[in-house]
Formats: C-alpha cells, structure tokens, sequence
C-alpha cells in the first residue's frame, strides 16, 4: 500500500505546484511568441520587409559579435529599406552564462549595411555596456541588452538607433581627424 504520510504529501503539493507553474509559464511564452511571430507577419505583408523566417540577412556574420559563443536561436527575421536605407531586423534567444541559474534573454536586433552616413571601419562607442553597436561582417548592428522591441514600434526604432549611429560615427570621424 501507498504511504502517504505527512512528509510525502507537503512533497506532492510542491511537485504539483511546481508543475503548475511551469505549466502556465511555458504556455503563456508560447501564446507570447504566436502573437509576435503573426504580428511580425503582418509587419512583413504591409511595410515592405521580406520575412526570412530564422535566417540573416546576407553578408551579416555574428561569429565576430558579442554573440559569437553563445548558443543563439534566431527568429522573426526581417529584411527591407527604411528612408532607402538596408535594415536587418531579428530577435535573438540565449541562456545566459551563469551555471548556477541560466537566463533565457530575448532581445531585439537591428543591422544597418555599412555605407553612406554610416561607413565605418569600427563600431561607435556609445560608453554604455547596456546599448551596443557591433560590426557584424558587411552591417553595423544594435541592440539593447535584453531588451525586445514591441512590434508596432520597430520602425519608429530603427529610424532612431540610425540617426543615433550617423551622429555617433560622425562625432567618431572628427574625433579621429584631429588626432
């Protein structure tokens, strides 16, 4: 027969609790990514960017980039022009380094193609370990630490993180010629 004494029973409760948590949380990030993945979709159909799904753009490389060693999941990417201008735009996914208690980050990445106002030999600075530009084979990417661009809002975004690196490239040229 089955003992169920005390100890046994506040032993189920915590497993069944537990199971339920993860339960509701593995659901509720699926329902999540459905719904971005159909908005990105829809971003795709009606603002002239071409869904690729879970590939790069070409002749972006992150093998020289802070994700380089880290086991990436790649999704929701996209590419087209904003004010004629390339742009990559994709969601990264990782487990973050610490053994003890891995992390899974999402985060939002945007890629300029090197040229124009934004040909560079290296990545502007923008002196915050948070915000960091990165050059990744022929484009100049971006992306905030942990942090996922609504979709309704990923336009407007990449209109503001290139006017930031035309200022910042420009500001690094001058700086440079004076030396």
């Amino acid at each position: 027969m089955l003992d169920l004494s005390e100890h046994s029973t506040q032993d189920l409760v915590r497993l069944a609790l537990n199971t339920a948590i993860v339960v509701v949380s593995g659901t509720i990030a699926a329902v999540r990514a459905i719904r971005r993945r159909s908005a990105v979709k829809k971003l795709a159909d009606s603002g002239g960017f071409e869904k690729l799904g879970s590939e790069l753009v070409d002749g972006l490389f992150l093998r020289k980039t802070s994700f380089a060693w880290r086991e990436l999941k790649i999704f929701n990417s996209l590419q087209g022009t904003i004010r004629g201008v390339d742009v990559a735009i994709f969601d990264v996914a990782y487990v973050t380094e610490d053994r003890s208690r891995g992390q899974r980050v999402v985060q939002t990445v945007v890629g300029f193609r090197i040229e124009g106002p934004l040909a560079c030999s290296e990545a502007p600075s923008t002196y915050q370990a948070a915000f960091v530009f990165e050059i990744a084979g022929d484009w100049l990417i971006y992306f905030s630490e942990g942090r996922q661009i609504k979709v309704e809002e990923l336009e407007s975004w990449c209109n503001q993180v290139y006017d930031y690196a035309a200022k910042l490239i420009q500001e690094q040229a001058v700086v440079s010629s004076r030396n």
